[in-house]
């Protein structure tokens, strides 16, 4: 467990001369690098070949001792501590020389499973959550419609 640099467990996908080489691939990460809304997702197969745009840096983990998941999980967590490290005024940006140097604490992979974990029934909590404020929106507005109607 500790504080590593991401040149240890990671690399950068570089911009390449054709679109194959920047392909991504299952577990490359994805930051959102310019503009006022940072956060990082995790690249999903199932979508189908994808490039990444070039307001996105991509982390590439090359450590079997660092989930991608959970790399993602952490940078969304830091969101706030990497948006004040990005430059620019009218498009704040985060440069790949500025994440290469943010620290990110690795716990053992057990944890970090757990965290993983632990994020996921989280947000299945808030979807669940607002699903259940958008059926309650719909039914209270229908009880209070049906009632001014029935008010004479």
């Amino acid at each position: 467990d500790g504080n590593r640099k991401q040149e240890e467990y990671l690399s950068f996908i570089q911009e390449g001369s054709g679109p194959k080489r920047r392909l991504l691939i299952k577990g490359d990460v994805l930051v959102a690098a310019k503009g006022g809304r940072n956060f990082a997702a995790l690249y999903d197969p199932s979508i189908g070949p994808a490039v990444a745009s070039s307001a996105f840096l991509v982390l590439r983990v090359t450590s079997p001792d660092v989930l991608p998941e959970y790399l993602t999980v952490y940078l969304n967590l830091r969101r706030n501590e990497l948006a004040a490290l990005a430059g620019g005024t009218s498009m704040p940006s985060i440069s790949k020389g500025v994440l290469s140097e943010f620290t990110v604490s690795i716990p053992s992979l057990a944890r970090q499973q757990e965290i993983v974990r632990i994020h996921k029934l989280w947000q299945q909590e808030k979807a669940l959550m607002k699903r259940l404020i958008n059926e309650k929106t719909v039914f209270y507005e229908s009880l209070l419609l049906h009632s001014t109607e029935h008010s004479h």
